[in-house]
């Protein structure tokens, strides 16, 4: 068993049914989100994430209590000037909103479905997805980022 000594094979997967249980010590079991949660010590919302991504190679990985290890790559430059971070975050969250289909229903229900118009504001959605992108801020990386982005007027979701 992946999460704790077993001298006994006691993993049972269900593809079909994408579950799994673990017959010995640890009785646990459930979805591939729950065995991504536990093997890469992540929550989730970073679980769901990582799968998005089709990092189904941690999948595979030993379990971690707590990962404080970014999973997924960052599509901010840390050296980049102020104005163009700032341009990252909101080209970021523009194009979440574009793959979003609920923030696009609810634009439309609101008459704000113009291609036009969300392309010309950069209409976006705070998904919260940006975080679990960058290095944790018990890291050196994560706090500098963290806290360049902290600084910039109109960020606040980051802290």
């Amino acid at each position: 068993m992946p999460f704790h000594d077993d001298r006994e094979p006691s993993l049972v997967i269900s593809p079909e049914k994408n579950l799994w249980h673990c017959l010995g010590a640890c009785g646990e079991g459930g979805d591939v989100i729950s065995w991504m949660m536990k093997s890469q010590g992540v929550s989730f919302r970073h679980a769901v994430e990582l799968l998005r991504e089709g990092d189904f190679t941690a999948l595979a990985a030993q379990p971690v209590k707590r990962s404080t290890v970014t999973k997924l790559s960052t599509p901010l430059n840390a050296d980049a000037e102020d104005q163009a971070l700032l341009m990252q975050v909101v080209n970021y969250y523009h194009q979440a909103l574009k793959q979003n289909p609920d923030a696009l229903e609810y634009l439309n229900k609101r008459g704000l479905n113009h291609p036009e118009l969300i392309n010309h504001f950069k209409l976006g959605v705070a998904n919260r997805t940006l975080a679990y992108r960058l290095p944790e801020k018990n890291r050196k990386a994560g706090a500098e980022i963290r806290g360049r982005l902290q600084a910039l007027p109109g960020i606040t979701a980051l802290r």
